[in-house]
């Protein structure tokens, strides 16, 4: 027989990982969180010719993602 101190701690326990499954599971589960990818472009210098025209079109491949729903649900 467990005694009352150790069934108060049980309990307790019982209680805390409940209260973490209600709260913890549907909150990571339903936020879709924007996904963050970066990128190096060259925006000055000799290489600017090339890295300009590669920062406008990952913008625009961006909004083209973003409309079509994103990436499994995230922005």
């Amino acid at each position: 027989m467990l005694k009352r101190s150790q069934r108060r701690r049980i309990r307790f326990l019982r209680l805390f990982l409940s209260l973490v499954l209600i709260w913890g599971i549907p909150s990571t589960a339903l936020s879709k969180r924007a996904y963050k990818v970066g990128a190096i472009f060259a925006l000055g210098g000799p290489a600017s010719v090339i890295g300009e025209p590669q920062r406008k079109t990952t913008g625009m491949i961006e909004q083209w993602v973003n409309a079509a729903g994103g990436i499994d649900g995230h922005p």
